[in-house]
Protein backbone atom coordinates (compact mmCIF):
# COMPACT_ATOMS: atom_id res chain seq x y z
CA UNK A 1 0.00 0.00 0.00
CA UNK A 2 1.35 2.93 -0.75
CA UNK A 3 -0.12 7.20 0.31
CA UNK A 4 -2.49 8.65 -2.21
CA UNK A 5 -0.56 11.91 -3.14
CA UNK A 6 -1.03 14.82 -1.59
CA UNK A 7 -2.42 16.49 -5.31
CA UNK A 8 -4.80 13.17 -6.14
CA UNK A 9 -8.38 13.39 -5.29
CA UNK A 10 -10.92 10.92 -3.67
CA UNK A 11 -14.30 10.13 -3.61
CA UNK A 12 -16.19 9.07 -0.56
CA UNK A 13 -20.04 7.76 -1.05
CA UNK A 14 -22.35 9.31 1.17
CA UNK A 15 -25.56 7.55 1.99
CA UNK A 16 -28.78 10.05 2.24
CA UNK A 17 -28.56 9.57 6.53
CA UNK A 18 -25.58 11.22 5.77
CA UNK A 19 -26.65 13.85 4.09
CA UNK A 20 -29.29 17.57 5.62
CA UNK A 21 -30.40 19.89 3.28
CA UNK A 22 -27.31 19.64 0.60
CA UNK A 23 -24.59 19.24 3.20
CA UNK A 24 -22.67 16.45 4.85
CA UNK A 25 -23.33 15.24 8.28
CA UNK A 26 -20.18 14.04 10.47
CA UNK A 27 -21.11 10.47 10.43
CA UNK A 28 -20.23 10.25 6.86
CA UNK A 29 -16.81 10.03 7.73
CA UNK A 30 -17.23 7.59 10.63
CA UNK A 31 -15.50 4.59 10.79
CA UNK A 32 -17.64 1.44 11.57
CA UNK A 33 -16.40 0.07 14.51
CA UNK A 34 -15.15 -3.17 12.98
CA UNK A 35 -12.82 -1.57 10.52
CA UNK A 36 -9.63 -0.22 10.78
CA UNK A 37 -9.70 2.39 8.02
CA UNK A 38 -12.81 4.76 6.31
CA UNK A 39 -13.47 3.52 2.34
CA UNK A 40 -12.69 6.26 -0.04
CA UNK A 41 -11.30 5.91 -3.71
CA UNK A 42 -8.66 7.55 -5.36
CA UNK A 43 -9.76 9.70 -9.16
CA UNK A 44 -7.69 8.33 -11.47
CA UNK A 45 -5.44 11.27 -12.33
CA UNK A 46 -5.15 11.13 -15.87
CA UNK A 47 -8.80 11.30 -16.25
CA UNK A 48 -10.06 14.70 -14.20
CA UNK A 49 -12.35 15.05 -10.94
CA UNK A 50 -15.68 14.48 -13.65
CA UNK A 51 -14.51 11.61 -15.89
CA UNK A 52 -12.30 9.99 -13.10
CA UNK A 53 -16.13 9.88 -10.82
CA UNK A 54 -17.63 8.57 -13.70
CA UNK A 55 -14.93 5.67 -13.70
CA UNK A 56 -15.55 4.77 -9.78
CA UNK A 57 -19.39 5.07 -10.11
CA UNK A 58 -18.71 2.19 -13.07
CA UNK A 59 -16.63 0.08 -10.55
CA UNK A 60 -18.83 1.02 -7.44
CA UNK A 61 -21.77 -0.84 -9.70
CA UNK A 62 -20.00 -3.48 -11.18
CA UNK A 63 -19.14 -4.76 -7.54
CA UNK A 64 -22.72 -4.25 -6.73
CA UNK A 65 -22.02 -1.79 -4.61
CA UNK A 66 -25.80 0.22 -3.42
CA UNK A 67 -26.13 3.50 -4.16
CA UNK A 68 -29.31 5.74 -3.60
CA UNK A 69 -30.38 8.93 -5.79
CA UNK A 70 -30.66 10.81 -2.91
CA UNK A 71 -27.03 9.69 -1.78
CA UNK A 72 -24.26 12.28 -2.79
CA UNK A 73 -20.59 11.58 -3.99
CA UNK A 74 -17.89 14.15 -1.38
CA UNK A 75 -14.81 14.59 -3.82
CA UNK A 76 -11.98 16.26 -2.36
CA UNK A 77 -8.78 16.70 -2.16
CA UNK A 78 -6.48 14.38 -0.48
CA UNK A 79 -3.68 16.96 0.44
CA UNK A 80 -5.92 19.35 1.96
CA UNK A 81 -8.15 17.27 4.05
CA UNK A 82 -4.63 15.82 5.38
CA UNK A 83 -2.93 19.33 6.26
CA UNK A 84 -6.95 20.39 7.53
CA UNK A 85 -7.22 17.70 10.00
CA UNK A 86 -3.34 18.24 11.34
CA UNK A 87 -3.74 21.75 11.98
CA UNK A 88 -7.22 21.94 13.40
CA UNK A 89 -6.97 18.88 15.71
CA UNK A 90 -3.21 17.88 15.61
CA UNK A 91 -3.95 14.69 14.40
CA UNK A 92 -2.15 12.97 10.91
CA UNK A 93 -4.44 11.01 8.79
CA UNK A 94 -2.74 9.26 5.95
CA UNK A 95 -4.54 8.29 2.43
CA UNK A 96 -3.52 4.64 1.49
CA UNK A 97 -4.16 3.42 -2.08
CA UNK A 98 -5.80 -0.29 -1.33
CA UNK A 99 -6.43 -1.57 -4.55
CA UNK A 100 -8.48 -4.71 -4.76
CA UNK A 101 -8.69 -6.94 -8.66
CA UNK A 102 -12.06 -5.72 -8.37
CA UNK A 103 -11.67 -2.25 -7.09
CA UNK A 104 -8.21 -0.40 -8.13
CA UNK A 105 -9.22 2.82 -7.03
CA UNK A 106 -9.95 1.44 -3.71
CA UNK A 107 -8.30 3.68 -1.06
CA UNK A 108 -8.30 4.04 3.24
CA UNK A 109 -7.70 6.83 4.92
CA UNK A 110 -6.32 5.65 8.35
CA UNK A 111 -4.57 7.11 11.49
CA UNK A 112 -1.06 7.74 10.80
CA UNK A 113 0.31 6.18 13.81
CA UNK A 114 -1.60 5.07 17.11
CA UNK A 115 -4.50 6.98 18.21
CA UNK A 116 -6.92 7.34 20.53
CA UNK A 117 -10.67 6.56 19.65
CA UNK A 118 -11.66 9.73 21.08
CA UNK A 119 -8.84 11.38 18.54
CA UNK A 120 -9.79 9.77 15.85
CA UNK A 121 -13.45 10.36 16.39
CA UNK A 122 -12.79 14.02 16.31
CA UNK A 123 -10.71 13.61 12.85
CA UNK A 124 -13.38 11.97 11.42
CA UNK A 125 -16.16 14.93 11.85
CA UNK A 126 -12.94 17.14 11.09
CA UNK A 127 -12.80 15.89 7.67
CA UNK A 128 -16.56 16.30 7.42
CA UNK A 129 -16.74 19.36 8.52
CA UNK A 130 -13.93 20.40 5.98
CA UNK A 131 -15.54 19.13 3.22
CA UNK A 132 -18.77 20.67 4.27
CA UNK A 133 -16.91 23.86 5.05
CA UNK A 134 -15.29 24.01 1.85
CA UNK A 135 -18.37 24.53 -0.34
CA UNK A 136 -18.69 27.49 1.28
CA UNK A 137 -15.56 28.79 0.11
CA UNK A 138 -14.79 29.85 -3.23
CA UNK A 139 -11.16 29.54 -3.00
CA UNK A 140 -11.60 25.77 -1.75
CA UNK A 141 -14.34 25.23 -4.11
CA UNK A 142 -11.70 22.44 -5.62
CA UNK A 143 -11.41 20.64 -2.44
CA UNK A 144 -15.04 19.54 -2.72
CA UNK A 145 -18.32 18.75 -4.49
CA UNK A 146 -21.13 16.99 -3.92
CA UNK A 147 -22.76 15.29 -6.96
CA UNK A 148 -25.99 13.27 -7.08
CA UNK A 149 -25.84 9.80 -7.72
Amino acid sequence: MIDVGHLDFVVRYCSPSTVRDGMLRPNAFWIRPTEEYLSVNVLPSDLGVEAGLVQVRKILAKKRFNTSPNGRFAVFNAGRVIQYVRESRGVDVRIKHMPSPDDPTHAGITPAERYDENAWYTSTRMMARFVTVSSRKPLLRVSYTLTTH
